[in-house]
C-alpha cells in the first residue's frame, strides 16, 4: 500500500502497488473511507470524487435549497444573495432550534415571503429557521397577523426573541421592522 499526498491537496490517498485507489480521506468529513464510499467523477483521482457519497448528498440537498430559493426570488423580481454559509450561520445563530417552539425539526423560512414580490428577497436579513409545522401554518401570511393565532408562549418568543434578532440584522428597531413588513404586505395586497 502506498500513501499519496501533496501540499496542495486537502486529502490523503492510499493506493495499491498498481496505483489503484484503495482508500482516502474525505475532503469534507475528514474520515478515512474505502474507495467504494466515493461516487465516480471522471477527472477525480482514481475516477472518484474527493468527498464521500454521504457528504456529497448532504451538500447537494443544501445547495438545492439555495437554487430553488434563488429561482423563486428571480421569478418574483427580488434579489437573491443567500449563500450556503449564510444559511448555515442563520441556523447556528438560533442554536440549531426554532426560536418559537424550540423544535429541532427545522426548515428555512423567508419572513417576508418571496411570493409577495416585494421586500428583502432571498437574503440573510429575511431568513430564519422555523419548526416545519409553524412554517406550514404561516405560509405566505403576514407574520404579524399570523402570530396572533398562535399560543401565548409562541407569541412571547416571537416578540422577545425572533423579531429583535431580525430587526437587528436589518439595522432597525423592532417597531421599524414591523412597519417595514406592514408596508411590504400592503404593496403585495395592492398588486393583487
Amino acid at each position: 500500500m502506498t500513501l499519496i499526498t501533496k501540499k496542495t491537496w486537502k486529502t490523503v490517498i492510499f493506493t495499491d502497488e498498481n496505483g489503484t485507489l484503495i482508500s482516502r480521506l474525505c475532503t469534507d468529513c475528514g474520515r478515512l473511507k474505502g474507495y467504494e464510499s466515493f461516487d465516480t467523477m471522471k477527472n477525480g483521482f482514481g475516477g472518484k470524487r474527493p468527498d464521500c457519497s454521504s457528504c456529497y448528498r448532504k451538500k447537494n440537498v443544501k445547495t438545492a435549497v439555495i437554487r430553488t430559493n434563488r429561482y423563486r426570488a428571480k421569478q418574483n423580481g427580488l434579489p437573491s444573495t443567500m449563500t450556503l454559509k449564510q444559511l448555515e450561520n442563520a441556523r447556528e445563530e438560533q442554536g440549531n432550534k426554532c426560536l418559537l417552539s424550540h423544535s429541532k425539526n427545522l426548515v428555512a423560512e423567508h419572513l417576508i415571503p418571496l411570493s409577495w414580490g416585494t421586500g428583502l428577497g432571498d437574503d440573510y436579513k429575511n431568513i430564519v429557521y422555523m419548526d416545519n409545522g409553524l412554517n406550514s401554518s404561516k405560509g405566505n401570511k403576514n407574520m404579524f397577523i399570523w402570530i396572533k393565532s398562535q399560543p401565548h408562549y409562541i407569541q412571547r418568543r416571537f416578540y422577545n426573541e425572533l423579531i429583535p434578532m431580525i430587526a437587528e440584522r436589518n439595522g432597525m428597531t423592532a417597531k421599524e421592522y414591523e412597519e417595514y413588513v406592514t408596508k411590504c404586505y400592503e404593496e403585495y395586497i395592492n398588486k393583487n
